[in-house]
Parts: C-alpha cells; sequence; structure tokens
C-alpha cells in the first residue's frame, strides 16, 4: 500500500460539515458516524482515516476522487451514493448493501466487497466494468474470498469479451473511431482467443479445480501481480 500520509498533502483537517455544505479538500481522522444517517453529503477530494461508518445510512451522498484509509462499513446502506474515482485502501466492508450506487474508476487495495452486492453496481460500459471487476478479484483472492474472485474474474471476462465485439461490430460512434483497420482484427482475434480459452480452460477455473493444492492453476490468463500489466492479464 502506498504511504498514507500522501494522501494527505493538500489536504486540511476538518469537522464534519453540514449535509448542505460540501467539504472540498479536507481531511477527516479518526471520525465515529455509527448509527447515523448522511443524506446529500457531499465531500470533493477528501481523505477518511480511520473512519468508522458501523450501520450508516449513506443515501445519495456523494465522494468524488476520495480516499477510504482502513475505514469500518460493517452494515453500512449506500444507497444511490457516487464513490466515482476513490481509493479504498485496507476497509472493512462486513454485511455492507450497495443499491444503485457508482464506483466508476475506482480502486480497491486490501480489501473488497462480496460480489453479490457489487453485481449491479458495476459500472454498464464494459471497459469500466471490466476494469473494476478485474480490481475486485485482485481485492477478493487476497482477502481470501475466493467465490467472489472468481465471480469478479468471469465477470471482467465478460465485460472485455463486450468491448472487443462492440470495438469489431463499431456498435457506437465511439468505438467506429477509435477501432479500425488493423485495431478492429486485432479485437477479432482477442475475441476468438477467449472464446477458445474459455471452452477448452473455463477460463483457467476448470485446470484450477484439477490442479493439485498448492501448486499452480492455469499459467498465465487470469492471475497477475500487482505491479504487471493490466492487458497483459486479459489479452489472450
Amino acid at each position: 500500500m502506498a504511504d498514507s500520509g500522501a494522501y494527505r498533502v493538500g489536504r486540511k483537517p476538518g469537522s464534519w460539515p453540514a449535509p448542505t455544505t460540501a467539504a472540498i479538500d479536507r481531511f477527516f481522522a479518526a471520525i465515529r458516524k455509527d448509527g447515523e444517517q448522511l443524506e446529500g453529503s457531499e465531500f470533493e477530494r477528501g481523505t477518511f482515516a480511520n473512519v468508522s461508518c458501523k450501520e450508516v445510512l449513506l443515501k445519495q451522498c456523494r465522494f468524488p476522487d476520495c480516499v477510504f484509509l482502513s475505514c469500518y462499513f460493517r452494515k453500512c446502506e449506500m444507497v444511490g451514493a457516487s464513490f466515482i474515482g476513490c481509493n479504498f485502501l485496507v476497509c472493512d466492508f462486513p454485511k455492507v448493501t450497495v443499491q444503485s450506487c457508482d464506483f466508476k474508476h475506482s480502486h480497491f487495495e486490501d480489501c473488497s466487497i462480496p460480489f453479490a452486492e457489487m453485481e449491479h453496481a458495476l459500472p454498464r460500459e464494459p471497459n469500466l466494468r471490466e476494469e473494476l471487476a478485474h480490481d475486485l478479484a485482485i481485492a477478493s483472492d487476497i482477502r481470501g474470498c475466493g467465490a467472489d474472485g472468481r465471480r469478479y474474474r468471469l465477470a471482467a471476462i465478460q465485460a472485455r469479451e463486450e468491448h472487443v465485439y462492440a470495438a469489431i461490430v463499431g456498435n457506437s460512434e465511439w468505438y467506429t473511431r477509435h477501432y479500425s483497420g488493423l485495431r478492429k482484427v486485432k479485437a477479432l482475434g482477442q475475441l476468438v482467443a477467449s472464446r477458445v480459452n474459455g471452452l477448452i480452460w473455463g477460463h483457467g477455473e476448470q485446470w484450477e479445480s484439477l490442479a493439485p493444492p498448492g501448486q499452480f492453476s492455469f499459467p498465465y490468463p487470469l492471475r497477475r501481480s500487482a505491479g504487471s500489466s493490466y492487458h497483459r492479464w486479459l489479452l489472450l
């Protein structure tokens, strides 16, 4: 994990704001909000360190570009909340509830939210959904949540296939502009390779179930270290 002190640079310590007041570039540490209802609160580029949100209702709150360090979200209800571009580092989410929330461009390190809660909060755009699902797959595996990690990996693969298929057929103006000629041919190769991998190896999951305990599962497509290239992980 990156030095937590880096997330305090340019952010002044502040008291918790009133519901109608936006807090910008603030640092909040060692605060307990347990059992409270926060509705319509807005925090922009804020850092939250060791903040407890046990049994808190976060309704229609906005947290663009915020950082959460060692925060506690037990039985927290997130309803219509926006966490675009947020970093969650070593947080806990036991029995959290997620409804109609936005986690685009967010990053999870040494913490994850159960797939059942995040499934419908994953971004609609396939490239963004792939990125977040891939990130949560790694975080889930690190936390020992293998079942969630597998479901996130498969969600990332499905999103990747949707992305390259859209590139092949050019089903929007954006894909038409960004994928033509050799890039479209490359996308076709990636889609075919992914489908073949799924049919033969189950994207590594079938091989993993057959491999002896303690040995590597499938050697390449679905496992990566935190420092390796993201596109090498899935571009088969």
